[in-house]
């Protein structure tokens, strides 16, 4: 809201005045950070059982 608390300001002033106000660079909003997708269950081999498994656990597409 513009408050005008001296003078007689003409509508074009005024419209002027709103014009520069609205234009200031308003700092916008932080974009959101993607979420990791590093664990998503879609990414994962599924777990095998039994001898070697830990090992290859960690390279699941080296099989």
């Amino acid at each position: 809201m513009i408050r005008v608390d001296k003078g007689n300001p003409t509508f074009e002033e005024l419209a002027a005045l709103v014009v520069v106000l609205s234009s200031r660079q308003v700092e916008p909003a932080p974009e959101p950070v993607p979420a990791s997708r590093w664990g998503a269950p879609s990414l994962r081999a599924p777990m095998q059982h039994g001898y070697g498994a830990w090992r290859a656990s960690a390279l699941p597409y080296s099989r």
